[in-house]
């Protein structure tokens, strides 16, 4: 029988796909659950007010009058499975609006090549889900002028690229028949400069250091077509300012590429005047007094399970995440609720961590008892703990030693590359603003931790 992915479970059966934990969810998701409050340090508000936005009778607003000149470029980083993505999702839902901003979402990890990317590709997929949004809204208004620049630009580049390579054929950039909108000529320019790019490796080459030694009039062209957008979408009512939510870049890439998009292309991405939140790779966030110097940066923690000095339960965290089950898998499928606040407990505060300990879990059920008791549970802990531990290096065991001396004395623990393999493997949690770290439950269980850290 076919299973409705997202559909609440009610049945054994039932919780695979109710317990998917890499689609992240939105507001209009019957499983969506607001974290908001239960993450220290961090605040929404603040969010909103990085980048310009006020909040008055239950709708937040952008004054362009007031704020246009100061586009925001925006770092929000967190650990893999801290819920980022999801987050991003609800500042679309409540900023994407007339009063407010025109969002548009560039998932790269799902549409760019996952070993090889530079900034320029970045860039061109954000133009490219631009104009296909203003196609979809049906905006005009725009000066043909701005449209034809940037055609004739990307024209002149192929140009450049066909003497280059000594190349005879056609140009084939642009040139085919336009059947649509004010916006297809450049869409299927983006479509063919995306071919080329994943085609040859001497054309990708070629091509993205063609747009290098061009970039500073690419990115006047870029800026005056913004521009134009954020005039027409304010007389159609769509919005006052197009603001680009960037996500995925932690999530296929080399840690070299992550590195050479953020900081190689520093100059090229501040030459960009568009408000813009790139979600950042938990590596470069060590970086965070580098980035604060040209944009804003905000750390995105773990939910903490426990108060640091005594060690006892967030009340609030255990609820909020009760909720975040209940709304996927009904508590009848539990032996009781003791057993789902193990279950929290081992997630160490991450909703993702939650979903894999549940989805695992399920392969260990009872067919008879048809739900979820401390059996499986255990299972699944200890097949997890093995996994993690039993790799664990010298020098991670080592690091993890110093964590929990640390955190005994009430200290903080020194970053350094092992503790960012750490925080990139989600052996060590981080909460509040990055001040304190944890080592993750499941891996406190091993029993290479229990017998040379615990």
């Amino acid at each position: 029988m076919k299973v409705n992915r997202g559909k609440k479970a009610f049945k054994l059966g039932e919780i695979r796909q109710a317990a998917v934990f890499n689609e992240p969810v939105g507001p209009d998701h019957e499983f969506y659950t607001d974290f908001a409050g239960l993450r220290e340090d961090f605040e929404e508000k603040v969010v909103y007010r990085d980048l310009n936005v006020t909040y008055s009778h239950d709708k937040y607003f952008f004054n362009p009058l007031l704020d246009s000149q100061n586009k925001v470029l925006f770092y929000f980083g967190g650990a893999p499975g801290s819920g980022k993505t999801s987050e991003l999702k609800k500042y679309l839902n409540n900023l994407d609006h007339s009063a407010c901003f025109y969002c548009i979402i560039c998932p790269i990890d799902t549409e760019l090549s996952l070993n090889d990317v530079e900034y320029m590709d970045i860039l061109i997929f954000q133009l490219e889900q631009l104009l296909a949004r203003l196609e979809r809204d049906q905006i005009d208004g725009i000066d043909d002028r701005v449209i034809q620049r940037m055609e004739g630009w990307f024209q002149e580049r192929e140009r450049e690229l066909k003497k280059s390579l000594h190349l005879e054929a056609e140009m084939t950039m642009g040139t085919k028949v336009d059947t649509g909108g004010i916006f297809a000529k450049l869409l299927s320019i983006f479509g063919e400069f995306k071919a080329g790019i994943k085609g040859s490796r001497e054309w990708m080459v070629a091509t993205r250091q063609t747009f290098k030694n061009r970039f500073s009039d690419f990115a006047q062209i870029f800026n005056d077509f913004i521009e134009e957008v954020n005039q027409a979408i304010r007389k159609q009512g769509k919005g006052q300012e197009v603001l680009f939510l960037v996500d995925g870049l932690e999530k296929s890439f080399s840690k070299e590429i992550r590195h050479k998009i953020i900081f190689d292309e520093e100059d090229r991405i501040r030459a960009i005047k568009a408000f813009t939140i790139f979600t950042l790779p938990p590596e470069l966030m060590m970086y965070r007094q580098k980035l604060m110097q040209y944009s804003t940066f905000r750390s995105f923690p773990f939910v903490k399970l426990y108060h640091q000095k005594d060690r006892s339960k967030v009340l609030a965290a255990f609820t909020r995440f009760r909720e975040f089950i209940y709304k996927r898998i009904d508590r009848s499928l539990f032996e009781n609720e003791d057993l789902v606040d193990q279950f929290i407990h081992y997630s160490g505060g991450s909703p993702r961590e939650l979903l894999r300990l549940l989805d695992m879990a399920y392969t260990y059920t009872d067919d008879v008892k048809g739900k979820y008791d401390l059996a499986s549970l255990e299972r699944t802990v200890k097949y997890l703990a093995a996994q993690n531990g039993n790799y664990l290096t010298k020098a991670q065991i080592a690091k993890l030693q110093e964590l929990k001396t640390n955190n005994d004395q009430g200290l903080e623990t020194d970053f350094d590359e092992v503790m960012e393999d750490l925080l990139e493997q989600v052996i060590v949690m981080e909460y509040n603003d990055g001040s304190y770290k944890r080592v993750h439950p499941i891996v406190e269980s091993s029993k290479i931790y229990q017998e040379r850290v615990h």
